[in-house]
C-alpha cells in the first residue's frame, strides 16, 4: 500500500511532482510487482497525468485499489481510463469522485465499465454522471456478480436515471452499499425504487439524502424499513436529516 495523497504532485511548482509526475507514476506502476493499493487523491493531477496512469494500467496486473479522488482529471481522462479497462481485469476498486469528467467523460468510462467483471467498488460522486450514465451503470449492475459499492452522489441523475437502475439494484445479490444522494430525484421515482427494494435483502447501506423527494415518500420509507426489519437484516438508511440503523 502506498499513500501519496494530498501532496500537490500535479502542481507545477511541486518539488515532488509537477510536469514529471505522470511519467513517474507510470514507471512506478509498470515496475512494481507488489503494489496492491495506491492513493493519489488530492494531488491536482491533470488529464495528462491521468493518461500516463491509464497507460500503465493496461499492463499492470497487481494493483487492485486506485484512489484518484479530488484531482483535476477532466473530460479526456474518461476515454483514456476506458481504454485501460479494456485490457485491465485486475482492478477492483476505482475511486474517481470530485473530478471534472463531466457527462461525456463519464459516459466514455461507463461504456467500458458496464462490461467489467472485476470492479467491486466504484465512486463517481460529483463527476457529472447523467441519466445516460445511469443507463450504463444499470447494465454494469445487471452483469456483475462482484459489484459491492456504488457511489453516485452530487451528480445530474434524475428520476429517469434511478428508474433505469432500480430493478437491477433490487435484483443484485452483491451490492451492499448504494449512494444516490444529492441528485434530482422526485417522489414518484423514489417511491417506485423503495417498492422495488422490498425484494432485496443484500443492500446494507442506502443513502438518499438531499434528493428532490421529501416528506411524501416517508410512508414508503417506513414500509421498506419495517419490511427489512421483519427478517432482522442489517440496514442503514440515510434520508433527509436522519439516519435509521437496524
Amino acid at each position: 500500500t502506498l499513500d501519496l495523497s494530498n501532496n500537490g504532485l500535479g502542481y507545477k511548482g511541486s518539488i515532488l511532482g509537477g510536469s514529471n509526475i505522470g511519467p513517474a507514476i507510470q514507471l512506478l506502476l509498470s515496475r512494481s510487482e507488489s503494489l496492491i493499493s495506491l492513493n493519489l487523491s488530492r494531488n491536482r493531477l491533470s488529464d495528462r497525468d491521468g493518461r500516463y496512469i491509464a497507460e500503465a494500467l493496461k499492463t499492470n496486473t497487481i494493483l487492485s485499489h486506485l484512489n484518484l479522488e479530488k484531482n483535476e482529471l477532466g473530460v479526456l481522462f474518461g476515454p483514456d481510463m476506458a481504454a485501460a479497462l479494456q485490457e485491465n481485469r485486475d482492478l477492483k476498486t476505482l475511486l474517481l469522485g470530485w473530478n471534472r469528467l463531466e457527462s461525456s467523460g463519464t459516459s466514455s468510462l461507463l461504456s467500458e465499465m458496464r462490461t467489467s467483471s472485476t470492479i467491486e467498488t466504484v465512486d463517481l460522486s460529483w463527476t457529472g454522471v447523467t441519466d445516460e450514465g445511469a443507463k450504463m451503470l444499470a447494465e454494469m449492475i445487471s452483469g456483475s456478480q462482484l459489484l459491492k459499492s456504488v457511489v453516485l452522489s452530487h451528480n445530474a441523475i434524475t428520476g429517469e436515471g434511478l428508474k433505469l437502475m432500480s430493478k437491477p439494484i433490487a435484483a443484485s445479490k452483491s451490492i451492499t452499499h448504494f449512494d444516490i444522494s444529492h441528485n434530482n430525484i422526485g417522489g414518484k421515482a423514489a417511491r417506485a425504487f423503495l417498492v422495488d427494494m422490498h425484494d432485496n435483502w443484500t443492500v446494507e447501506v442506502l443513502d438518499l439524502r438531499s434528493i428532490k423527494a421529501g416528506a411524501e415518500i416517508q410512508p414508503d420509507m417506513k414500509s421498506y424499513i419495517k419490511h427489512r426489519g421483519s427478517k432482522g437484516q442489517p440496514l442503514t438508511v440515510h434520508f433527509g436529516d436522519s439516519t435509521t440503523n437496524m
